[in-house]
């Protein structure tokens, strides 16, 4: 089971299952910390038993951003299509299919005045479902 906030221990149903069940908690990372979700990967890869080249895992990164479950389901993808062989960068753009869109980069991209490549970032964040308030928050 899996949950986005804490269970309330007050409740008897949570008692229950607090008593018969090991709870264990999965902190998100930020995605500004591109080595911390690098170095998660590379745990989940070796947990999936597929085998990445470095510019590989920075392109898992960028294409999934830090949802854990959708890192593990596109690693298993690699595995299956890799069948034992490394995978490179090119392999990960040709499988994953780009699914996170990130603020930071937004912001990037105004304070550069490049406004072809921040409307392209708002398209990209509306299309990942990215609340309009959250966008405008950056």
């Amino acid at each position: 089971m899996t949950n986005t906030h804490k269970p309330d221990a007050r409740n008897k149903s949570v008692k229950l299952l607090l008593e018969y069940a090991q709870v264990t908690e999965f902190p998100l990372i930020p995605q500004w910390q591109t080595q911390a979700l690098i170095q998660q990967a590379r745990t989940l890869a070796d947990e999936v038993g597929v085998t990445l080249t470095t510019d590989a895992y920075k392109v898992l990164i960028d294409y999934t951003g830090n949802n854990t479950r959708l890192i593990f389901t596109e690693l298993e993808k690699l595995k299956t299509y890799a069948l034992g062989k490394t995978v490179n960068g090119d392999m990960v753009k040709e499988l994953v299919s780009e699914s996170a869109a990130n603020s930071l980069q937004l912001a990037n991209a105004i304070r550069l005045v490049n406004i072809a490549q921040a409307l392209e970032f708002v398209e990209r964040l509306i299309n990942c479902n990215e609340p309009a308030l959250k966008i405008t928050a950056i």
